[in-house]
């Protein structure tokens, strides 16, 4: 009897490419802040810049440091505009290319659809806030392929804290022993779940770094490694 009883997955980077997405989102963002405010593109890579990194200065590593609309607010106060005026329509302007710019990678519903079809749970384990995870999950057509949803802001912590791996344990009533997360981040997903004791699966093309770490390149490939790995 196989004891893997769950896969955990990560979602940004893992099932779709975050980077590409958020390049759109950020290029329409520039457009939208540029024409608005009458400022050249300089002004505001910089400016915007400075605002992610003073709201991630003032906030712990939880998902409000990844929360747009903090991000927007301090842009607007740096360029001397209302917030709430113009923090809003940044944010609509930021996530509605986001994510209609978000595709799936290969295989990605199938490797999650496989999974269960073997009698798996599938779980996400991921970092940001509730309510824009459950809008890309949706747009993703994700939603009903995942038996229980962790997300940072709800555990109180966030990868590579062991703890919100430790809290994805409690809310399925698993061991660490019975489940394994995949996911791209070596950091975060790799070795946060390994100090919570779960085994891991880097979500990676690069084959130079961290020799020794289970690895693939292919969420095709997840299947055949679990059964490698004498998981199956």
């Amino acid at each position: 009897m196989s004891l893997l009883k769950a896969v955990f997955f990560d979602l940004d980077g893992t099932l779709y490419s975050y980077d590409d997405a958020d390049a759109v989102g950020t290029a329409a963002l520039r457009r939208h802040v540029c024409e608005r405010l009458d400022i050249d593109e300089d002004l505001f890579s910089h400016t915007f810049d400075q605002a992610r990194r003073d709201v991630k200065a003032q906030l712990p590593p939880t998902a409000s440091c990844h929360n747009r609309m903090l991000y927007m607010q301090r842009l607007c106060e740096l360029l001397d505009v209302n917030p709430v005026d113009y923090a809003p329509e940044m944010y609509d302007a930021y996530w509605d290319h986001f994510l209609d710019s978000m595709v799936l990678f290969d295989g990605a519903g199938e490797c999650l659809e496989k999974c269960r079809s073997r009698g798996l749970k599938t779980v996400l384990v991921t970092n940001m806030t509730a309510q824009i995870q459950y809008r890309k999950l949706r747009k993703l057509g994700l939603g009903s392929l995942f038996d229980t949803l962790v997300i940072s802001e709800e555990a109180g912590m966030e990868k590579p804290d062991p703890a919100i791996f430790a809290y994805a344990l409690h809310k399925t009533g698993l061991r660490a022993g019975n489940c394994v997360h995949i996911g791209d981040s070596f950091n975060g997903d790799v070795l946060g779940a390994r100090g919570a004791g779960i085994p891991s699966i880097w979500f990676s093309s690069d084959t130079q770094s961290h020799p020794g770490y289970e690895r693939i390149s292919r969420l095709a490939d997840l299947l055949p490694l679990l059964e490698k790995m004498n998981l199956l």
